[in-house]
């Protein structure tokens, strides 16, 4: 900190006399006081003393949690006219801004709350699960951890429980004959070298899965119809698993997350957007 002198000698100075004033100026409109940090002949370096006061000259928070719950809690508590909502479905992320201000008077935007989702454990099972390939004994494994959500179908439509399912896959085998034709199935294919290789069990296999659960906490359960198909092209069978028409699922999800951030807000002055900021 400078000392008397030191500011009057500043002052006798035309090139920092400006910047004194303005300083002086500062002061007198803004909250946060001021007061010079360094000085030279041709700046004046300030620094802000609201670090000393017993109070901070605005309300500063960025809130975050994943819990919808809290977020509309947190926003109630700290509603005013002039905030913002803006709600991302992609991201499964909404931000809500108390402090925009106007046009005229914009706000400094230092007030915020945040919610992002995060994926129950079996949802991300499930979106990790789609497109991937799997050992015969790493696919009845999962059918045997997610026993309580799954549902199996075979081919024919007929049901099977998740162990009947698992066991089918466990003891599934490769056998080779030389054919002419080139077909390929569910569960059966043929290579080039016209070598038929098809999979077989002893009785039924799994062709479909009924997968229910809820993608995030608090929402509705969702069915995942998953298909199933046996890969014969190496020298041991994996799974193949495929969620159908996951894409059509996840825009439901989304919609759902919009509605509940829109609905738990609406008694608020809080207006809300759907995008991102």
């Amino acid at each position: 900190m400078f000392n008397k002198e030191a500011i009057e000698e500043l002052k006798q100075d035309d090139s920092t006399n400006g910047i004194l004033e303005a300083i002086v100026e500062i002061n007198r409109e803004t909250y946060i006081p001021v007061a010079p940090k360094r000085a030279t002949p041709e700046a004046i370096e300030i620094q802000s003393l609201e670090q000393y006061m017993e109070f901070r000259s605005r309300f500063r928070m960025d809130f975050h949690t994943s819990s919808i719950g809290d977020f509309i809690k947190y926003c109630k508590d700290f509603t005013r006219p002039d905030a913002m909502c803006f709600v991302d479905g992609d991201s499964m992320r909404a931000k809500t801004i108390f402090d925009v201000g106007s046009v005229a008077l914009p706000g400094h935007q230092e007030h915020l709350a945040t919610v992002r989702l995060k994926k129950t454990a079996a949802f991300k099972n499930i979106t990790n699960l789609d497109g991937s390939h799997l050992e015969q004994k790493k696919a009845g494994e999962f059918l045997e951890d997610w026993f309580e959500n799954i549902q199996c179908f075979t081919k024919e439509g007929d049901t099977m429980s998740a162990k009947e399912a698992a066991n089918a896959l466990y003891k599934l085998t490769i056998e080779s004959a030389r054919q002419v034709e080139s077909t390929v199935g569910d569960f059966s294919a043929e290579i080039s070298d016209m070598q038929r290789i098809e999979a077989r069990t002893a009785g039924k296999h799994p062709s479909e899965i009924q997968f229910k659960c809820e993608p995030y906490q608090g929402f509705s359960t969702y069915t995942f119809v998953i298909r199933l198909s046996i890969i014969t092209s190496e020298k041991v069978p994996y799974i193949g698993f495929r969620v159908l028409q996951r894409e059509a699922m996840e825009e439901e999800i989304i919609n759902e997350f919009k509605e509940k951030i829109v609905d738990g807000l609406e008694s608020t002055d809080i207006d809300t957007y759907i995008g991102d900021c």
